[in-house]
């Protein structure tokens, strides 16, 4: 099943269209313009255009305050992975080793995926109970609604903490 979210109520959206250049323009009208960093490159992606990441180097950056003020929220992305690195971020924000909201496409061994957020002395996680394909087009994501976290891959639930009392606000 999917769900339609008036774009009126997106934060954030980058498709990575644009055709040169660093910046990944905030399709929402928000201006959470992302920057791309090291030498990311522009191909043909799952819907449009996608970058591709050299998995070392290459990342993109969003302006600070970007998740000030959520506290449900949802985070989905297609990727295509060659091979999956442990610990490898699909996004990564926060301040410090105690302020952080992360979810790791793999964890180590079991190639799972994470969610996990920390604030101060306790961290909350989710771990999938599925592992993120490679050599394909995958639909990844985490959805934040009342205190329950769901991990998602191709639309079926890999994962749920129904006590999760953090949030990235």
């Amino acid at each position: 099943p999917s769900v339609e979210v008036s774009p009126a109520l997106l934060q954030a959206r980058l498709t990575f269209d644009e055709t040169s250049g660093t910046a990944a323009e905030d399709a929402t009208g928000n201006k959470w313009t992302g920057t791309l960093v090291g030498a990311p490159q522009r191909g043909p992606g799952k819907l449009r255009t996608a970058i591709t990441l050299d998995g070392q180097h290459d990342y993109v950056t969003l302006p600070d305050g970007v998740m000030s003020g959520l506290k449900d929220f949802s985070i989905t992305a297609w990727v295509n992975l060659d091979a999956l690195k442990p610990w490898a971020r699909l996004f990564d924000f926060g301040t410090d080793t105690n302020t952080y909201m992360f979810l790791a496409l793999s964890e180590g061994a079991g190639n799972t995926m994470r969610f996990a957020i920390k604030k101060g002395a306790g961290e909350q996680v989710i771990t999938s109970t599925k592992p993120t394909p490679t050599g394909r087009w995958t639909h990844v994501g985490i959805v934040l609604k009342g205190g329950v976290g769901t991990l998602y891959i191709d639309g079926e639930e890999v994962g749920r903490n129904a006590a999760l009392t953090l949030t990235p606000d």
